[in-house]
């Protein structure tokens, strides 16, 4: 009776999505920094491989011994996400070269370390755990962040570092959920009992709502509460194991989406979080929060350039909710994404964005009022 079953309409829907989401994708690996977070991640295997750890001023890499003993799941409150997309070689590498099936390509640059973008709050972790079903017996260690501490509280969705014990079972991982839809029955905190909280969706529910997106990871960096900021940032602002030549991206899911795949790296689905997020997205980032109020036409909520206070042509900083104003007023929205290396910038009136980096627009679609 599974929504998911062999020829089933949801069973079509899913095939077709994955035939296109990786024929056309160039996904890189990825790098994660995790802000003020209360404590050091539970030790595992592999820990040592992709895990930094800043606490106290002290860089930690290698010092986090295995346990067999170790819960799997690790939670913990932080203060925020950042996501870095690595500027290398792209490109695809089948799984399987019997198959033929483009469902089953992956990316090239492949790390036994998945990030788990967003994961809606209403859905518990033990229902997460459900949700990733035979595949979870391959994770080593499922890292849970409540990003409840942002600034503009992320009140919709949670993140998760998805440690697997072999290569093999991150790529069947990511090729059997990356792109998978989420559907809530009823609002569960996480933590939550995964009884009666959480179904799959039906045939009538795949039109939309929030998605799976999984990207690989080659380092996740911990910058603890007890660390000073110089400890894990550079004199020149970057993140201590983040390439320079890397470059963020927005770690908001519905952001992520505004996003067309030539900047993100990743597909998304045409109707995903935007499309069925039952929170308002005022709470998702500042971004959305400015999106959402300019939608709406509340301009003086929106409020003005940060710099010179101007209220029209204004553009918003995906990855930080900077306001500024466009190239034509004063061009102080530039000026913030050459200074903080900020590169997409969506103009409030249109929904446009625009690549202060490869100077092109690259809105995968305009924003949905």
């Amino acid at each position: 009776s599974s929504w998911f079953g062999e020829g089933s309409a949801a069973h079509g829907f899913w095939r077709f999505w994955r035939h296109k989401a990786h024929s056309c994708t160039c996904c890189m690996v990825f790098y994660v920094a995790v802000l003020d977070a209360n404590g050091r991640p539970q030790p595992s295997p592999s820990s040592s491989v992709f895990e930094r750890v800043y606490d106290a001023g002290e860089s930690i890499a290698g010092g986090l011994s295995s346990s067999d003993e170790t819960s799997k799941v690790d939670a913990r409150t932080t203060g925020g996400l950042r996501l870095f997309r690595a500027a290398g070689v792209s490109g695809c590498a089948s799984a399987s070269s019997r198959s033929g099936h483009l469902e089953e390509i992956l990316p090239m640059q492949r790390t036994s370390a998945l990030l788990l973008v967003a994961v809606p709050v209403e859905m518990p972790v033990g229902a997460l755990e459900a949700f990733l079903g035979d595949s979870f017996s391959e994770v080593e260690a499922l890292r849970v962040f409540d990003r409840g501490r942002e600034a503009v509280s992320s009140g919709s969705f949670y993140s998760a570092i998805i440690l697997c014990k072999t290569q093999a079972g991150a790529d069947a991982l990511y090729m059997a959920y990356h792109g998978r839809p989420f559907h809530k029955r009823s609002g569960v905190g996480v933590g939550g009992s995964a009884s009666s909280a959480w179904r799959f969706p039906t045939e009538q529910q795949i039109s939309g709502g929030p998605c799976c997106y999984l990207v690989f990871v080659e380092v996740v960096v911990y910058m603890c509460a007890s660390a000073s900021t110089s400890s894990a940032v550079g004199q020149d602002g970057a993140i201590k194991d983040v390439p320079t030549a890397a470059y963020e991206l927005p770690a908001c899911p519905l952001c992520l989406e505004r996003l067309d795949v030539s900047g993100t790296g990743m597909v998304t689905h045409s109707q995903g979080w935007l499309s069925g997020c039952a929170t308002p997205p005022r709470v998702c980032c500042k971004a959305c929060a400015a999106i959402e109020c300019a939608a709406a036409g509340a301009e003086e909520a929106v409020g003005a350039c940060e710099r010179c206070a101007k209220s029209e042509e204004l553009w918003v900083c995906l990855i930080c909710g900077h306001l500024g104003c466009g190239r034509y007023a004063a061009g102080h929205a530039k000026d913030h994404a050459t200074e903080r290396r900020h590169r997409f910038c969506l103009e409030l009136a249109t929904g446009r964005i625009w690549d202060y980096s490869g100077d092109v627009f690259v809105h995968r679609r305009l924003v949905q009022l």
